[in-house]
């Protein structure tokens, strides 16, 4: 579970388009080595993950929406990553796995 939260969280972080806020396309923090795409996906979440607080974990598991009690704010700007709504990457990835399409 942790693994595919922070693969979706780090997909959000490293998309292409400049206007999300991508945390590393700014010099602040491309040097941190969740940004760095030479190195394996796995590699990557796992520094992701050791620079969240147990906190910062929890909030990243509550779809951003505002919905059901949990937060909107799910920005981390600490790490550069911006608020995102993540329930609808979710849905989608369900149906993928429920349909096996």
């Amino acid at each position: 579970m942790w693994r595919t939260l922070l693969v979706l969280l780090l997909a959000q972080a490293t998309a292409a388009a400049p206007s999300n806020g991508n945390p590393c396309r700014n010099s602040t923090f491309s040097a941190l080595p969740f940004c760095d795409a030479t190195k394996s996906v796995d590699a990557r979440v796992a520094d992701l993950l050791r620079r969240l607080t147990l906190a910062e974990k929890i909030t990243q598991l509550t779809t951003g929406n505002g919905v059901n009690g949990g937060t909107s704010d799910n920005a981390l700007p600490r790490l550069g990553i911006p608020h995102y709504n993540w329930w609808v990457l979710m849905r989608m990835l369900l149906l993928v796995l429920h349909c096996g399409c």
